[in-house]
C-alpha cells in the first residue's frame, strides 16, 4: 500500500498537526481547509492547526512551529501536514533541510505537502502492519520555564482535549487553570531558570487532572487582593474553577507538583451560581486573568458567556478588564446589543467574540498626543475630499483612529484615490502630503517616508 492510500484497516487514526505559513490572513483560511482534506483523506485525525504570519522567517524564529516541535517531541502527534513544503522552508531549502531531519528524528514523526515542491513525493506514513503506539491517556510534557512557554501549554492541552471523546466538555476550564499554574510555576518559583517546569494530563473516570511539576520549594498558598489588584488572583481562579486542588512533593526528586481536578461541563454548559462572587467585579477579575494568560479579547468573552450564559455582562467585564472606561463601554455595547447581544445563538460565543473584536468593541482608545489629534484632523479632510468612501473602510479608519494607530491609517489612505466625478484630487493629494510631514517627526518609519513621496508625486502631477 503507498503512502496517499488511506488505510481503511488501520488500528487507530494517526494523529497530525496542520502547519500553515502564509503571510496573507485571509488565505490561511482556505489553505487551511485544503490542508484538512488532505489529512483527512487519508485517515489521519488532525489535533492541532498551527498558522504563522510570515513564512520568510526562519523556522527557529516562528512562534507556531515552536509549537509543532514540542509537539512531536511530547508524542501529541505523530507527523506534520502543509500546504506546500515551501511553507515549512520560506524558499531556504538547503538550510531548512539540514534542520528537518533532526526535528521529525527527534519527535519520531513526518512531514506531508498537500503540494509537493521539492520533494515530488510524500514520505511515508504509519500503517496497520507498522508497530505504532497508541495514544495514552496520560500525557506529559517539559517546557522552559519562560512566560512565553504558558501558550505553548495550553496549546498542547488543548491538542490533548481534542483527541478525547468528550473534551470540549473540560476545555475553557482547564486552559484558563492550566494557564494560571503555569504561570505560578513561572514567576513565584524559587527554583534556577535553567530548570524545565512539567505538565501532565491525564483523564481518571470524568474528571480531567492537571499536574504542573517545578524545582521550586515554596507552597503555593492564595493571598489576599484588593478590587483594584492586578495580579494575585490565580489560585482563587483555580479554587473557585476546579473541584479539587492541592500541592505534593515530588516523589524520587526536588521540587513539588501542584494539581487540580476538572469535572466536565454538562451541555449546554451550566449557569453559575449568583453568588457575590460571580458578579460583575468577578466577571472583571476572570476576563482580566484571562487576558493576562494570552487569550484574546474574543476568548476572554466566549469563556464567560459559555460559563455564565450571559452575554451582556461578559462583553462589559473584557472591557473593563481592557480599562475602556464604562461609560464608552455602555456607548459600545449599546450599538451592538440588538444584533449580537439580545438573542444569541446557541453554541455561538466564539463567533459573536470576534465579531465583538471585528466590530472594535474591545479597542482600546489611545491618549492621542496635539500632533496626532492634528493628524487626524488632517485625515479627515483628506477623506471628505475623496467624493466617497466604503463602509468597511471607514470603519478600518475609525478604529485605528481610536487606537492611535495612525501609520496603518496613513497607508491606507495614500494606497486610495479620491474618486473620479466626486473626489476632489488636489486637495486629497496635498493634505496627505501635510499629514505625512507631520507623522514623520513624531514615527519615524520607512513606510510613511515612501507613501509620502508618493503623495508628493500625485500632488505634482495634478
Amino acid at each position: 500500500m503507498t503512502p496517499n492510500q488511506p488505510d481503511r484497516t488501520s488500528v487507530r487514526r494517526v494523529p497530525v498537526a496542520l502547519y500553515i505559513a502564509t503571510s496573507g490572513a485571509a488565505a490561511a483560511l482556505p489553505l487551511t481547509g485544503h490542508a484538512r482534506a488532505f489529512a483527512e483523506a487519508r485517515d489521519w485525525t488532525v489535533m492541532l492547526t498551527v498558522v504563522d504570519d510570515d513564512p520568510t522567517h526562519p523556522l527557529d524564529q516562528r512562534p507556531g512551529w515552536q509549537v509543532i516541535v514540542s509537539a512531536l517531541r511530547a508524542r501529541t502527534i505523530d507527523g506534520v501536514v502543509t500546504w506546500t513544503h515551501d511553507m515549512v522552508t520560506g524558499g531556504r531549502a538547503v538550510e531548512t533541510r539540514d534542520h528537518l531531519p533532526k526535528v521529525f528524528s527527534d519527535g519520531g514523526g513526518f512531514l506531508a505537502a498537500a503540494i509537493p515542491d521539492f520533494c515530488g513525493e510524500h514520505p511515508s506514513r504509519p500503517t496497520s502492519g507498522d508497530p505504532v503506539r497508541r495514544r495514552p491517556r496520560t500525557f506529559a510534557a517539559r517546557l522552559d520555564s519562560h512566560p512565553a512557554s504558558t501558550p505553548i501549554a495550553r496549546h498542547l492541552l488543548r491538542a490533548y482535549l481534542t483527541a478525547l471523546p468528550a473534551g470540549d466538555r473540560y476545555r475553557d476550564t482547564a486552559e484558563l487553570l492550566l494557564g494560571e499554574l503555569f504561570a505560578n510555576a513561572v514567576q513565584h518559583s524559587d527554583a534556577p531558570t535553567d530548570r524545565l517546569i512539567e505538565i501532565r494530563f491525564a483523564l481518571i473516570g470524568d474528571r480531567l487532572r492537571l499536574e504542573v511539576h517545578d524545582a521550586g520549594t515554596g507552597h503555593p498558598t492564595p493571598r489576599t487582593t484588593t478590587p483594584d489588584d492586578e495580579h494575585g488572583r490565580g489560585l482563587h481562579l483555580v479554587n473557585e474553577l476546579a473541584e479539587r486542588w492541592g500541592h505534593h512533593p515530588r516523589t524520587g526528586g526536588i521540587g513539588k507538583f501542584v494539581w487540580a481536578h476538572i469535572a466536565p461541563t454538562p451541555h449546554p454548559p451550566r449557569r453559575l451560581k449568583a453568588t457575590p462572587l460571580m458578579r460583575q467585579p468577578c466577571l472583571t477579575t476572570l476576563a482580566r486573568d484571562a487576558l493576562n494568560h494570552a487569550a484574546t479579547p474574543a476568548q476572554a468573552y466566549a469563556l464567560l458567556a459559555r460559563r455564565t450564559h450571559q452575554p451582556l455582562p461578559s462583553a462589559r467585564a473584557v472591557c473593563l478588564a481592557l480599562s475602556i472606561p464604562l461609560a464608552e463601554t455602555t456607548r459600545r455595547l449599546n450599538d451592538c446589543y440588538h444584533s449580537l447581544l439580545a438573542h444569541p445563538r446557541p453554541s455561538s460565543e466564539n463567533d459573536t467574540g470576534e465579531l465583538l473584536e471585528a466590530l472594535g468593541v474591545f479597542d482600546i482608545p489611545a491618549t492621542l498626543t496635539p500632533t496626532q489629534h492634528a493628524v487626524i484632523d488632517l485625515f479627515l479632510v483628506a477623506i471628505d475630499a475623496m467624493g466617497g468612501i466604503r463602509p468597511g473602510h471607514h470603519h478600518g479608519l475609525t478604529r485605528w483612529f481610536t487606537t492611535g494607530n495612525l501609520t496603518t491609517a496613513y497607508l491606507s489612505l495614500t494606497a486610495a484615490r479620491p474618486l473620479p466625478r466626486t473626489g476632489d484630487p488636489t486637495t486629497y493629494w496635498t493634505t496627505l502630503v501635510q499629514a505625512g510631514e507631520l507623522l514623520t517627526t513624531t514615527t519615524p518609519d520607512t513606510r510613511i517616508t515612501y507613501a509620502l513621496t508618493h503623495c508628493r508625486t500625485q500632488a505634482a502631477n495634478l
